[in-house]
Order: C-alpha cells, then sequence, then structure tokens
C-alpha cells in the first residue's frame, strides 16, 4: 500500500462548460505545475505554478473549430501525469498568436507582420531605445509592414506583434549595422577626380571612362582621391567604391572635355 502511494500520479478532469473549459486537478501530494497547451503547438503553451497546493483549478476560453488540448501535470516528486481530449466549437476565442518575418534589403531590416484574423499594431525598438509603434492600413489590417534602417556596430532589434484578440508575438534579432562609401566627383580641367570616404576604411574603387575599365586599391584608408585623365570630348563615367566592411557606393555620371 504505501509503495502504490509513493508511485501514484495526479489525476484530473477536463470538462466543457459553454465555450470554457474547467479543467481539475488533484493529487495526493503537493503538484508543482500544471502545463497545458492546444495542439501541441507551443505558441499557446501555458504553465501554472502548483505553490504548495494538491488541488487546482482552472478556466479557459474554447478556441473555434476542431482542437486537441493537451495537459501535464507533475507533482513535487517528479510524477507526472498526462491527459489529451478533443474539443469543437464553431465560435471560440482566437488563439493563433501572429507571425513575424524579418528579412535585410541593404541597410535595413524589413518587418513582416501578419495574423490570420487582424493586428492591432506592432512596435520595434534597437536595444533599450524608446518604441516605435505601427498600425495596420484602412485597407489591409491583417498585415503591417515597415523598413527599419539598420544601426551600426551591432544591435539588438526587438518586434512585438498584437492581434486584435491581444494574441503577442516576441521576436528579438542581433544585427551588425554596416555603412556605405561616399563618393564625390567631379572635373579639374582634363581630370577626373573622384574622392571615397568611409569610416572604417575604403579598399577599392573600381571605375570605367567610355567603357575603358580601370581598378585601384588602396591600403584600407579612411579617405582616398585619385586623379583620372579624361577623353578629349564624350565621357561617360561609372564609378564604384568598396569599404573593408563590404558595403559598396556607386556612380554614374557624363561630362565633356575640351582643351
Amino acid at each position: 500500500m504505501r509503495e502504490a502511494i509513493e508511485n501514484a500520479a495526479p489525476s484530473a478532469s477536463i470538462d466543457r462548460e459553454g465555450q470554457q473549459l474547467k479543467i481539475y486537478a488533484a493529487h495526493i501530494r503537493a503538484i508543482a505545475r500544471m502545463e497545458y497547451n492546444w495542439n501541441n503547438d507551443p505558441d499557446t503553451a501555458n504553465s501554472i505554478d502548483g505553490n504548495g497546493r494538491s488541488t487546482i483549478t482552472q478556466r479557459i476560453d474554447l478556441p473555434a473549430g476542431d482542437n486537441t488540448f493537451n495537459l501535464t501535470i507533475t507533482d513535487v516528486n517528479g510524477k507526472t501525469a498526462t491527459y489529451s481530449k478533443e474539443f469543437y466549437t464553431e465560435t471560440g476565442k482566437d488563439i493563433t498568436k501572429p507571425k513575424i518575418d524579418l528579412s535585410v534589403v541593404g541597410n535595413y531590416v524589413k518587418i513582416t507582420a501578419t495574423d490570420e484574423t487582424a493586428l492591432s499594431y506592432i512596435t520595434y525598438r534597437w536595444n533599450e531605445e524608446d518604441e516605435t509603434k505601427v498600425e495596420p492600413g484602412e485597407t489591409e489590417n491583417a498585415k503591417i509592414e515597415t523598413n527599419v534602417e539598420i544601426q551600426r556596430g551591432q544591435n539588438t532589434l526587438t518586434i512585438i506583434a498584437v492581434d486584435s484578440s491581444n494574441n503577442t508575438t516576441t521576436r528579438e534579432e542581433i544585427f551588425e549595422g554596416r555603412v556605405k562609401p561616399t563618393l564625390e566627383v567631379y572635373v579639374d580641367g582634363g581630370y577626373l577626380v573622384i574622392t571615397a570616404r568611409h569610416e572604417v576604411g575604403v579598399k577599392q574603387i573600381d571605375y570605367t571612362i567610355n567603357g575603358q575599365a580601370y581598378s585601384v586599391q588602396y591600403p584600407e584608408a579612411p579617405e582616398m582621391t585619385y586623379r583620372q585623365a579624361l577623353d578629349v570630348g564624350y565621357n561617360r563615367v561609372s564609378i564604384t567604391a568598396y569599404s573593408v566592411e563590404d558595403t559598396q557606393e556607386t556612380f554614374e555620371g557624363e561630362c565633356t572635355y575640351t582643351p
């Protein structure tokens, strides 16, 4: 008898009451925690601390459609009991959290938040800075898109998406911000003067004049200037500067040189 008591697992009942479930867990020992989810989806998972109790009663809203409720009860000795039960309701609570997708476009992060019903808003912030709030447009409330410039250096971007049922998704990603070089180009007499600048360093300038290609490499200095003789008459110019961070900037233009 003593061994049977020591090996006893927690027990539970799961009953529908209208548009809610009533969960009742009981045990001869203290319950450490009660965990549950819908359809084994981690986004719907919840955990309740037993706080020394031997019984726990919890009510939760039923989601719409066909869904499987999964329950796990663990006592203070590590003994567990698991339960699963299917429920159907035509109308119920929205339990699906919004989705957040991120992509890098140039020096920007494109944030795309979507929801199967409607979004209320999203917020984003770099590190511990103030949040920026973005609400959906008038014609499409299930999707929000915005572009955020990547800051210089290593920074953490935090995005929170909230739907119309107050389901919330949070995502954090670290981005390494890089800066493009700058190009200054002008004509000085019979020469084209090219100046490239970058705070970390310029490593190379490639350019063409009337289809003739040139390439100049530098010892990674923050500013480099090069003078190129122009052809007499019309000159078509294309220039690309490269930084040591592998960013680049391009200039295209034309000029006429008359001696």
